[in-house]
């Protein structure tokens, strides 16, 4: 987290067969917000980008949200769409720098911001081995050599679990804030003045979530994915 911006490693990464002859990548946005509108202004504001140079196809190590939007479980999906028969290789730089995280909220305690519910599991990790060949099958990706593949090691989980907690340490800061900004505006409510802006407790129903998806990005070559 820097003076404006929170950093977040908590990317996901899905990996399909493709409906053509291509590979195609497509970025997911998602949030959580007050009404739609909300959760799709929230969405759209994440900052996230993915780039593609000599079949290497090198994602962003995080996802970057604006103080200013407080953390409302947004969450970035890579999907990558790789054609029967056709090849991926997985640098290690993905599985080690990103991070993916299910975020789960209580709508039952919404309107009591104090008591604000925020669940998340940290036991979420790419499924595939680090430079390791694999190919895309009817059965779904499987790797070149045949192999199954390599249960994840104690030293990275525990690597991986460090990194999401200090994020997370990060996010309850904010929801600190956030809820010393909002007993202000309870305050307020009390006031005489007409003019001031009153505080108004949303029903617990209207909470959404959303999902802004791009376009796909078409890729002709076999790909290397790896995490900048």
């Amino acid at each position: 987290i820097d003076s404006d911006t929170l950093k977040l490693s908590t990317v996901w990464v899905r990996i399909q067969s493709s409906n053509d002859s291509a590979y195609n990548v497509k970025i997911i946005r998602s949030s959580y917000g007050q009404s739609r509108t909300n959760a799709e202004d929230r969405a759209g504001k994440i900052q996230y980008s993915t780039t593609y140079k000599d079949s290497v196809l090198d994602l962003g190590s995080y996802m970057a949200i604006a103080k200013t939007d407080k953390f409302r479980g947004q969450n970035v999906e890579v999907v990558v769409s790789i054609p029967l028969g056709s090849k991926i290789r997985f640098d290690k730089s993905v599985s080690r720098k990103l991070n993916p995280v299910n975020y789960r909220f209580n709508q039952n305690e919404w309107r009591n911001r104090n008591n604000e519910d925020w669940d998340f599991d940290v036991n979420a990790d790419l499924e595939y081995d680090d430079d390791v060949d694999y190919i895309m099958t009817t059965d779904g990706l499987r790797r070149v050599d045949g192999q199954e593949n390599s249960k994840f090691k104690y030293e990275r989980d525990q690597q991986k679990k460090e990194s999401v907690e200090d994020e997370m340490k990060d996010i309850e800061r904010q929801k600190e804030e956030l809820n010393k900004k909002e007993e202000e505006l309870k305050n307020q409510q009390s006031s005489p003045d007409t003019n001031r802006y009153r505080y108004q407790q949303k029903d617990k129903n209207t909470k959404q979530i959303v999902e802004l998806s791009e376009k796909n990005t078409p890729y002709l070559q076999p790909i290397t994915l790896s995490a900048l």
